[in-house]
C-alpha cells in the first residue's frame, strides 16, 4: 500500500473492517425497526376491547356496593366509554394502560380502605400509581 508499514496497513484494514461492520449493523437495525411497528396503548387497548366485545355477555350495571362481577366479565360501559374507578371491577381496571393485576388489586383495596375517589387525580394516592401512570390513564377514567 502507499508507503505504510505492515503494522499501519493492518491497523488501517482493521479500521475499515470495523467501519463496514458498523454500517452493516446500522442498516440491519434500521431495516428491522421499519418492519416492527410500534404498538401504542391506544392500539393495544382497542385490541383488548375487541376481544372483550367478542367474548362478552350482557352484564348488569354495576352498583357501588358490587366490587366484582363474575370473573372474566366486563361491563359494556368499560368497553365503550370511560372506566369509573369507584365502581370498576378487577378486570375492568386492567383494561387501563399500565394497570396490571397487582395495581388493579391495590386500587380496589384502596377503595375499600379509604372510600371512593373524590376526583380522578386521587388515584395517584394508590401505591404504584404516579404522575406518569396517571397521565397515561387520565383520559380513560372517570368518577361519575
Amino acid at each position: 500500500m502507499f508507503a505504510f508499514t505492515k503494522q499501519e496497513q493492518k491497523l488501517l484494514l482493521l479500521i475499515v473492517i470495523a467501519f463496514i461492520t458498523g454500517l452493516a449493523i446500522k442498516y440491519y437495525r434500521q431495516r428491522g425497526a421499519e418492519e416492527c411497528t410500534d404498538v401504542s396503548w391506544e392500539t393495544e387497548r382497542e385490541k383488548i376491547l375487541s376481544e372483550f366485545r367478542e367474548a362478552a355477555t350482557p352484564v348488569h350495571k354495576k352498583t357501588p356496593s358490587s366490587e366484582h362481577a363474575m370473573p372474566g366479565s366486563v361491563s359494556k360501559d368499560a368497553i365503550t366509554g370511560r372506566i369509573n374507578i369507584n365502581t370498576a371491577s378487577f378486570e375492568e381496571l386492567q383494561i387501563l394502560p399500565r394497570i396490571g393485576p397487582a395495581t388493579a388489586k391495590k386500587i380496589i383495596e384502596y377503595r375499600k380502605a379509604k372510600g371512593p375517589f373524590k376526583n380522578t387525580a386521587d388515584i395517584i394516592k394508590v401505591k404504584s400509581i404516579g404522575p406518569k401512570t396517571f397521565k397515561k390513564i387520565e383520559k380513560y377514567i372517570t368518577i361519575d
